[in-house]
């Protein structure tokens, strides 16, 4: 039972920190695999703590029968145990012939190498006879060492069997024949008779053993086009996915429970799933080690030795992690409330945690590019930091990073930071140590059992908070401006799961000093304030009702925190108490959305029960896009193809499951609007039907008709234009009005047709017809048609006359202000630098830094 009198946790020193920016969000994640070195961490924790059922076979129930590629590696498998034996044939009588080959020297050589290459076959072929699956669950082949070596072994047996048949030639002159010098000898009986003859020369024995030798390497070469020809069927023949996976995960040789089975027992966990690839969507049973695992994650990394031994730590890490998170679902499966760790044991959890998002794919896809692929202050700081360390690529950054990071240990006061930053990347040894700050980490469980958390392929690190996305007028692409993650998941089982929850959200009982009360405030409004409309910018799961742990070092006196120990307050010994908290249907129903909604780039979806994978489905499927402002069942440009085909794979899983739902969804273009559909421009219908503008319009921009990418664009301006008011609000009135005017300066460069419609448009928001709407959108009320024309009108009439003298003249753009600067850098880059002087700022008060 809890001890609802237990000290709740309050590290003073960890309560303030600073927002948090990552670079991107939906992650795209590949067809997974897995190998022994690069098995990524999910699998392991999964597998050893997870609910999902472990399949058993049952008495009297058949084995699951091989299919056609089975098949072919059983009978490839055959012809290497038939060579295996043979090996034996050549290397005794070649051993025996090389023993007596004092008088023969001349096919010493020769027999001295069929002995050498029978004996290294005998032990290499092992692990060949051993391997019985495809390299993958998406490649039929064996892997490449697999071939290679069978080519190597191929042409090493033709050489052999030619050395055999040339000593056989050599030493038929010598065939019986028989040595006289030593007289007559006992031969075998014959019948009941007794018979006497010469024994046989050495050279004679050689002779013989050469031909035994020689008839075992010519069946080992035909035993070797058999293998060739059966491997040649994978590549000849078509197989479907489903064959290919089946193939990858059979195991034809589990009769004995060994203590190697045993000890991989738990990699046999079967879930069931939602396959959402070709050949088409399908109910399938999939085991967990295969599902989760990350193959090829260093794959272009040039130092064997470093990844060697990033693995290593990697594998460590895990171990340390799998043994406590088995243990709290432990706890929880005997129905207990609370569970206690250690710090070391709950900073072993933390950093597990930050580690498996770092190595996402799309984080590691980020650094995989050239330097070119970054932008502006990104590219800028990071080149310099590879210079100053000497890396060659991104890639290089984030490998050492990931060491850096694993290689800190996580101590009471905190030093760790410090050694961190100077050690990595310094803003993503920032975004590790925001993670142990500004986040608590809690355990949840949902309160009616007929609920469960669904996992996705790239469920671990996903999280939920606004985000605010503009569309680069260049290179089209919809990029995040800022955003903001208020919880992060990590399942542990279909009924329990692992949450990072945000500071900036008020906890019920939270009991944090007025100090850091205010300074927390002071941070949520600063973070809010980033995005594009801030009334939006809330939790989806504001109300999650989950609290800090509690621990040994503190306790309540009269509602506020009191040190129960003098002097240093943190200590390695310290205890956490961390309540399991019981969480709603709507809450769980939430946190499968937020998880279905990033899960468009992978494959497959695991649950454990049809009924509530069903429930899941069909409350995201059916969630008004409209009802919630937080970014759900958008689709940007980019993502239409994939975006929906995987609402249509999702209405036919909801069918096989036995419900029905129909996808609603919006798209997005990725400007401020976020509309519904891509409905048409008021200003268009406008436009085309006033002659006099619509001729203007023509004249600027020498088209025969409208173009709808120039009003598209003339949103954009306008957007950036509300944004410089917005982030210079505040400032001296000179300020403002040079960062305006510069902005017009640099709206110079675009088409005049794009200018000449964002100038009407300006003259819309002046009169109160376009406003910011959800999500900070650009968003017409009915456009009253005598606002239309205006002076811009009388200067298109005559092209000529549409020259920066015509709007006063603007400086060169050699000449802009600190102010446009400033402004810009505001509206294009994250709130990193302004965040970082806040709390530099805030970390004046009277507040502990670690």
């Amino acid at each position: 039972m809890a001890d609802t009198d237990a000290p709740k946790e309050h590290d003073v020193e960890k309560d303030a920190g600073t927002t948090r920016l990552l670079p991107t969000t939906a992650a795209e994640d590949r067809e997974p695999r897995e190998t022994a070195a690069t098995e990524s961490l999910v699998p392991r924790v999964v597998r050893m703590t997870t609910g999902f059922a472990r399949k058993k076979p049952r008495k009297g129930k058949k084995k699951p029968q091989p299919n056609a590629v089975t098949r072919i590696y059983s009978v490839k498998l055959k012809y290497l145990l038939a060579q295996w034996i043979l090996y034996f044939f050549v290397l005794g009588p070649s051993a025996r012939s090389l023993a007596i080959a004092s008088k023969a020297q001349f096919v010493v050589p020769k027999l001295a190498y069929a002995v050498a290459c029978a004996a290294v076959h005998i032990v290499g072929a092992i692990p060949f006879m051993s391997h019985d699956n495809p390299a993958s669950p998406t490649n039929i082949s064996p892997p490449k060492w697999y071939l290679i070596g069978s080519a190597v072994s191929s042409l090493a047996w033709v050489a052999a069997t030619a050395c055999m048949i040339v000593v056989t030639v050599e030493t038929m002159p010598f065939n019986r024949e028989e040595d006289k010098s030593h007289g007559m000898h006992d031969c075998p009986r014959k019948g009941n008779q007794n018979k006497r003859c010469y024994p046989l020369t050495d050279n004679a024995m050689i002779a013989f053993d050469a031909q035994m030798s020689m008839t075992a390497a010519i069946i080992i070469l035909l035993t070797i086009v058999g293998h060739w020809y059966q491997l040649s069927k994978l590549w000849r023949s078509k197989f479907t996915a489903d064959e290919i996976m089946e193939a990858y995960e059979y195991e034809p040789h589990s009769k004995k429970n060994t203590p190697k089975q045993r000890k991989n027992a738990k990699g046999n966990m079967q879930a069931k799933g939602i396959r959402l690839s070709d050949p088409g969507v399908a109910i399938v049973s999939r085991k967990i080690a295969r599902t989760f695992g990350v193959q090829d994650l260093y794959a272009d990394a040039t130092n064997s030795t470093d990844t060697e031994h990033i693995e290593r730590l990697l594998g460590t890490l895990e171990e340390r992690a799998s043994k406590i998170i088995a243990q709290v679902r432990s706890r929880h499966l005997e129905g207990n409330k609370l569970v206690t760790l250690k710090r070391a044991e709950k900073d072993v959890l933390r950093k597990f945690l930050f580690i498996m998002k770092y190595r996402r794919p799309d984080v590691r896809d980020k650094y995989a590019g050239s330097i070119e692929d970054f932008d502006g202050i990104e590219k800028e700081a990071l080149q310099k930091y590879m210079q100053k360390r000497g890396f060659q690529r991104p890639l290089d950054v984030w490998l050492n990073n990931i060491k850096a990071m694993l290689e800190i240990k996580i101590d009471a006061r905190c030093k760790w930071e410090k050694e961190l930053l100077r050690k990595a990347y310094p803003p993503d040894a920032g975004e590790f140590i925001v993670h142990t700050r500004l986040f608590y980490l809690s355990f949840c469980a949902p309160s009616n059992q007929d609920d469960e958390f669904i996992m996705t392929q790239n469920s671990y690190g996903i999280h939920e908070g606004p985000k605010s996305t503009f569309s680069d007028p260049h290179s089209g692409k919809v990029l995040v401006s800022f955003y903001t993650e208020y919880h992060t998941f990590a399942h542990i089982a279909p009924n329990l799961t692992m949450i990072l929850r945000s500071f900036l959200l008020r906890s019920p009982g939270d009991s944090a000093s007025e100090d850091i009360a205010e300074i927390l405030k002071t941070l949520q409004d600063f973070n809010i304030s980033m995005h594009d409309f801030p009334e939006r910018a809330t939790s989806f799961l504001e109300d999650l009702p989950v609290a800090k742990a509690q621990n040994s070092y503190s306790t309540m006196k009269n509602g506020r925190v009191a040190l129960l120990r003098p002097g240093s307050v943190l200590k390695p010994q310290d205890k956490f108490h961390f309540r399991i908290f019981p969480i709603s249907t709507d809450h769980v129903n939430k946190i499968n959305m937020i998880l279905l909604d990033e899960a468009w780039p992978t494959s497959l979806i695991l649950f454990k029960t049809e009924r509530s994978a069903r429930n899941a489905l069909e409350n995201y499927l059916n969630l008004d896009p409209l009802s919630t402002s937080h970014g759900l069942k958008l689709i940007f440009p980019g993502t239409e193809t994939l975006r929906e085909a995987y609402f249509r794979n999702l209405q036919t899983a909801v069918k096989l499951l036995g419900g029905n739902a129909v996808a609603a969804y919006r798209f997005d273009d990725g400007t401020l609007e976020g509309v519904l559909t891509r409905d048409a421009d008021q200003l268009i219908d406008l436009i085309s039907q006033n002659d006099d503008t619509l001729q203007a319009y023509y004249k600027l921009s020498n088209k025969d008709a409208l173009d709808r990418e120039d009003f598209r664009q003339s949103r954009e301006m306008l957007k950036r234009r509300i944004k410089i008011d917005t982030n210079t609000k505040g400032r001296d009135e000179d300020f403002q009005n040079r960062a305006r005017e510069d902005l017009i300066h640099e709206y110079w460069k675009l088409p005049p047709q794009q200018f000449w419609i964002y100038l009407k448009r300006h003259r819309f928001l002046m009169n109160g017809g376009t406003i910011l709407g959800l999500r900070s959108d650009v968003h017409d009320y009915p456009l009253p048609a005598e606002l239309l024309s205006g002076p811009e009108d009388v200067i298109a009439k005559k092209s000529s006359a549409w020259t920066r003298k015509a709007f006063g003249g603007y400086r060169k753009k050699r000449e802009l202000s600190s102010a446009s600067k400033g402004a810009s850098a505001i509206v294009a880059s994250s709130q990193l630098n302004a965040s970082r002087k806040f709390v530099k700022s805030a970390s004046k008060k009277t507040v502990q830094r670690c």
